[in-house]
């Protein structure tokens, strides 16, 4: 699976690699840095939303699967979120975990799954 750069317009910093209802698979090159500032920027960021129930991260392939409430927010909504924070520079810090509160956390050797207080993993 081959990364290119774009939403389907080819404008934003992500693309759409599948979508369905309430899920979204993209891919963008910082998913492949896992433990740099910009992509705990990215994963906090993602986290802070309430629509957002999961991510996973894949750091070999460089995708992320968004698993989002579709009553409170649509895809273009999530595409739209995505790409704001991927163009957004991260704060200049050295933190390499996010610091989301209240959920869980696993990790393999290529993939990170992040979910939300009362989400399966």
């Amino acid at each position: 699976m081959k990364c290119a750069t774009g939403t389907r317009d080819g404008n934003g910093k992500c693309k759409i690699l599948h979508s369905s209802e309430g899920r979204l698979r993209v891919c963008a090159p910082v998913f492949k840095k896992r433990g740099s500032p910009r992509f705990s920027h990215f994963l906090d960021q993602v986290l802070k939303r309430s629509e957002v129930k999961k991510v996973v991260v894949n750091s070999l392939l460089g995708s992320c699967l968004i698993e989002y409430d579709p009553c409170s927010i649509d895809q273009d909504e999530v595409v739209a979120l995505l790409d704001e924070i991927l163009k957004t520079e991260s704060p200049a810090s050295n933190h390499s975990s996010p610091t989301f509160l209240n959920g869980s956390l696993k990790k393999s050797k290529s993939e990170l799954v992040l979910s939300k207080v009362g989400d399966t993993v």
